[in-house]
């Protein structure tokens, strides 16, 4: 009886790279139909046969390479940013002139943003970069010199915000 068994093919009517094709192909159309990659837009083939996302320029040999990628923080968060695309920052405050450059008074509040990453570059004289979360990062000059111990000296706690009296930089 177990002589019968080792003789005998699961499936006989397929030889047996048909049937991992089959397999493959069936697996590949309900990976399609479960995740909803045919409604997908950011899903696509290109010529060589390959799985491509559209959003992150990414190749995918498989379906199930693609989905994982779909489900990943990479491809999330390009989604995000496309859905909510970055605002440009308005500068609340009165204008200042000083030796024919236009400058701002910078109001930055806490409630609007979450704590401004920020760094400081000297090349005649400081330069401040902000980079809030989902606008765009910009550059002043500052008139005095700061560094990451006295940013505190230009925060008002009643009001939460920064005050800054910063001018366009000058692009030599």
């Amino acid at each position: 009886m177990e002589k019968d068994r080792k003789e005998v093919k699961k499936h006989s009517h397929f030889s047996k790279s048909l049937y991992k094709t089959k397999k493959y192909l069936k697996r590949r159309e309900l990976l399609l139909e479960n995740n909803n990659l045919l409604k997908d837009r950011y899903f696509g083939t290109n010529i060589n046969g390959r799985y491509e996302c559209i959003l992150c320029h990414t190749l995918h040999t498989t379906v199930e390479s693609y989905v994982r990628h779909k489900n990943g923080k990479k491809h999330n968060e390009k989604i995000t940013i496309q859905n909510n695309p970055i605002k440009v920052l308005k500068h609340c405050g009165k204008k200042i002139m000083k030796n024919k450059i236009e400058g701002f008074v910078i109001e930055v509040s806490i409630n609007d943003f979450t704590y401004p990453k920020y760094s400081f570059e000297e090349k005649n004289g400081t330069f401040i970069h902000f980079h809030f979360k989902d606008y765009k990062p910009f550059t002043y000059f500052v008139n005095f010199f700061i560094n990451e111990k006295s940013l505190s000296d230009f925060y008002d706690k009643k009001s939460r915000k920064y005050y800054f009296y910063c001018y366009k930089e000058i692009n030599y």
